[in-house]
């Protein structure tokens, strides 16, 4: 059987090494503000809204809404 990386898979699905390294954080940190995970990657908080946006509409990941924010 062949082992598979989630970089790997996150590659097949076509995610850029930026968004990789977002939903790598994400995982990481877990259920954290855009700001929060964009500091910790290092990149534009807008940026990371887009790329987490995209996660949610690939199904990968999923949006919560804490105190209407």
């Amino acid at each position: 059987m062949k082992s598979i990386t989630i970089q790997s898979y996150l590659e097949s699905l076509g995610l850029k090494p930026k968004e990789i390294t977002i939903y790598i954080t994400l995982y990481s940190l877990g259920k954290n503000p855009a700001s929060s995970i964009a500091r910790a990657c290092n990149l534009e908080r807008v940026y990371t809204y887009k790329a987490l946006q995209k996660f949610v509409s690939m199904w990968i990941t999923a949006q919560t809404v804490s105190n209407n924010v």
